[in-house]
């Protein structure tokens, strides 16, 4: 997932009051695994890494 992809999302939601980062992030990890794409596992595995130094496990 690049930040090409991402920004848009996250500025959104900003602007909307939508999801928080934690959770945007959470929920587009949640997709990721799902599609267990092959070229998506450098960027999932930064997220998930991202989402356990916060304490949540993204499994």
């Amino acid at each position: 997932m690049t930040g090409w992809r991402i920004l848009p999302e996250i500025a959104t939601g900003r602007r909307t009051g939508g999801l928080s980062l934690v959770m945007l992030v959470t929920e587009r990890a949640c997709l990721m695994q799902a599609a267990n794409d092959p070229t998506d596992r450098t960027d999932l595995f930064s997220l998930c890494h991202w989402l356990r130094a916060r304490g949540i496990d993204p499994a």
